[in-house]
Formats: C-alpha cells, sequence, structure tokens
C-alpha cells in the first residue's frame, strides 16, 4: 500500500492562491514520512470566508516559499506515487493551477478521492465529509490544517484498505469499482464510480476474446 495524501488550504476562491500545503506519505500500509508548508501566493489577496476556515493570514506567508519552490519538493513524491485527498478534484484543481500559474504544463499524475472511497466502503452513512467520516472511524484531527488533514486522509484510505482487506490502492480500486483520476498538461479528469454490471460484462467479453485467440493459435 504506497500513495501520498495531500491537502491544500487557499487563501482566496482562485485555485492558483494555495497559502498551505501538507503531505503524507504512506508506504506499506504505513506513515513514512509527512510534511507541511506555508505559502506566499503570487496575489496576496486573502478572502475573509478563506481566513475564517483555516485562519491563515498575509502576514503568517510573508517569508514563506512561493509555489515554484515548494514544487520543487513536492513533484518527485507525486511522480511516483498515486496522490490521494478527500474531495480530491478541489485539492488537484488547486495543484493544476499551481502549477499552470508558473506557466508550466502538469506531468501525468493520478489521483484518487478518500471522500469516494468512503462512499463506497461505507454505504449508507449521513455525510461522507473529511471530518465526520475520519470521527466514525476515531481519527481526530484539527480540521482545516492541511497537514492534520491529510494525515487524517492517509487514516481513512488506511481504513478502506483494511475493511476491504486490499493490500494496495489499486485492489481497493477494483474491490470498489472505482476509476482513478488524473491530471495533465492543463486538464483534469476526476475519479469516478464505474458501473459494476458494465466492468463484469466487459471482463467477461475479455475472457471470451482471449479464449477465442487461445484456441485460434493452437
Amino acid at each position: 500500500m504506497r500513495f501520498a495524501a495531500i491537502d491544500f488550504e487557499t487563501a482566496s476562491h482562485e485555485p492558483n492562491s494555495a497559502c498551505q500545503l501538507g503531505v503524507v506519505v504512506v508506504e506499506d500500509g504505513e506513515i513514512a514520512f509527512e510534511k507541511s508548508w506555508l505559502i506566499r501566493p503570487s496575489r496576496m489577496y486573502f478572502s475573509e470566508r478563506c481566513v475564517a476556515v483555516h485562519g491563515i493570514r498575509p502576514r503568517d506567508v510573508m517569508d514563506a516559499p512561493m509555489w515554484p519552490t515548494v514544487w520543487k519538493e513536492l513533484r518527485p513524491i507525486l511522480e511516483t506515487r498515486v496522490a490521494i485527498a478527500h474531495n480530491a478534484p478541489f485539492d488537484m484543481n488547486v495543484l493544476l493551477h499551481s502549477i499552470l500559474g508558473c506557466d508550466e504544463l502538469a506531468p501525468r499524475l493520478e489521483f484518487q478521492c478518500t471522500r469516494l472511497i468512503a462512499r463506497r466502503t461505507w454505504p449508507g452513512r449521513s455525510g461522507y465529509g473529511l471530518h465526520p467520516t475520519a470521527s466514525s472511524l476515531g481519527i481526530q484531527f484539527q480540521h482545516h490544517d492541511a497537514l492534520e488533514d491529510a494525515r487524517a486522509c492517509a487514516q481513512i484510505a488506511i481504513a478502506s484498505c483494511k475493511h476491504v482487506e486490499a493490500d494496495s490502492i489499486e485492489n481497493l480500486e477494483r474491490t470498489l469499482s472505482i476509476g482513478r483520476g488524473f491530471i495533465e498538461y492543463d486538464s483534469k479528469v476526476s475519479p469516478k464510480s464505474i458501473n459494476r454490471r458494465k466492468r463484469d460484462q466487459r471482463n467477461s467479453l475479455a475472457a471470451i476474446n482471449a479464449e477465442l485467440q487461445a484456441d485460434g493459435n493452437r
């Protein structure tokens, strides 16, 4: 089980206004590395709404590195692992637009969403936000701190793997019938549920075709 859980906090509603990033690297089902960065946005506008959520203000990031410096550290982590976030389309959109904001195209980075994972692992619950999901699993954390959120996200993914007895994110995705998302160049494709009937039909057709091909080669 190998992945990197990430979480962004933003200074405003603009996706390229990241002001904090947390990353938690999981190896063999255990947290192996974690780090948090405060980030100085290129445009130092902090909306009252965002400040009310995470408490980060312009004075807190005056001496913080800007995105290109943080990206140099983050890129090798994400290029060799699937990224995971809770409500991942939001965080990966921030990542994509932060990269594009530096006049750079994004490399292909694959990602999965623990909100989607939780819905498929524990169906029938009233809510699947990060806080209620983590609380239901006994995970305690300080919400809206990027490192705390990333750590909670990682623990949710680990708990899901244990619940369905999956030894990797790939096996978890197969068990839950969910497809992986990715960013590449200037676009983003989000994770999604896969229709199990259609999946089974495709698998059956593939098996039939393989058998026919094997017969033809005899």
